[in-house]
């Protein structure tokens, strides 16, 4: 888009001619009196004006949907990358699981009930622990904060 303003017109009129622009070649109307040129040009030029900031703003929607095309590019690749990369993880996680079973079965074979006993008691003793301590913490919490707000002398922390 070189030529903005009066070169553009003339490129234009080479164009399509000079009828495009409702001139003729005579300029003279369509019952034989002179048309008014003044007036035509500048209705030319407004209506140039119009079609020119319209470009400008379909350039600017062009410019714009090729950024969020980009950006959206990018997040997918990116994303598909980290699924990847999950998958890789997931996969080796199955592997250690699976060496993980086949010892236990194997343990459970070879008559090691006493140590599949105590393995047994030491998982429901950790799950135990586990939960004792995530609930206990947050109760404490939560009553000496109750307790706070209940005793209006107490001043705060």
């Amino acid at each position: 888009m070189q030529g903005r303003g009066n070169g553009r017109r003339t490129d234009r009129a080479q164009l399509f001619g000079a009828e495009a622009y409702g001139r003729t070649s005579n300029s003279y109307g369509n019952n034989g009196r002179p048309a008014s040129s003044a007036h035509q040009e500048h209705a030319n030029d407004m209506l140039e004006k119009q079609n020119d900031e319209v470009i400008d703003s379909l350039f600017e929607t062009a410019r714009n949907i090729k950024q969020y095309s980009q950006t959206i590019n990018r997040q997918a690749t990116d994303q598909n990358n980290l699924l990847n990369g999950m998958g890789l993880q997931m996969d080796k996680t199955q592997g250690l699981l699976g060496r993980t079973l086949g010892k236990m079965e194997a343990m459970a074979k070879n008559g090691g009930s006493k140590h599949m006993c105590f393995m047994i008691c030491f998982f429901v003793f950790m799950i135990w622990m586990l939960y004792f301590f995530a609930f206990t913490k947050k109760n404490d919490m939560v009553l000496a904060s109750d307790e706070a707000l209940l005793d209006p002398t107490a001043s705060p922390p």
